[in-house]
């Protein structure tokens, strides 16, 4: 029986890890040996998420960001992952810690779409509620079209009891 609570379902979860990975790693139209490495081992670990072999995924990800510390895409996007694996594993603390840094690196405006959005999923399970508000704003503003962070905004407007702000919310995240 595993102690972890998940807090997206499977296909949900696996769409955003490979919204995330296509959006940074789909920039150079001629992939070299050593792009075409990297792209393998961060796809291993997504595969590695995906069959929630967190251990190694985590490895995969660290290793990753230790490997290309001078390289602020790779480094933003295997602190993304971090993150990931240690919300997935519900260690909200260092979860939160890892997207921060990813934010305060260069990365696609995809990558820091979802690093936003995550992060303010982190909040908001902590109870941080404008501090959630806050990042899920700025995952709208850098992805307009993403339901789940209209979604999560209106779980945050409700639990603020701002039940107008969280209809509109909830609407929005359903017309997309």
């Amino acid at each position: 029986m595993s102690t972890r609570q998940c807090f997206l379902p499977p296909i949900e979860k696996s769409l955003i890890l490979s919204f995330a990975l296509l959006a940074s790693l789909s920039l150079t139209a001629a992939w070299s040996d050593a792009e075409q490495g990297i792209n393998n081992r961060f796809e291993r670990g997504v595969r590695y998420l995906e069959a929630e072999q967190y251990d190694l995924a985590l490895a995969e990800f660290l290793s990753l960001e230790q490997e290309f510390g001078t390289s602020a895409d790779i480094r933003s996007l295997a602190q993304y992952y971090i993150g990931f694996v240690h919300q997935e594993l519900n260690d909200l603390s260092p979860a939160a810690s890892a997207y921060q840094e990813a934010l305060a690196l260069k990365a696609p405006q995809e990558v820091h779409a979802n690093t936003h959005l995550q992060l303010g999923i982190v909040y908001k399970l902590q109870g941080k509620l404008s501090l959630a508000e806050n990042h899920l704003k700025q995952s709208l503003i850098l992805l307009p079209a993403a339901g789940q962070s209209h979604t999560h905004l209106g779980d945050v407007y409700l639990l603020q009891r701002r039940f107008n702000a969280a209809e509109k919310a909830y609407g929005a995240g359903i017309r997309l």
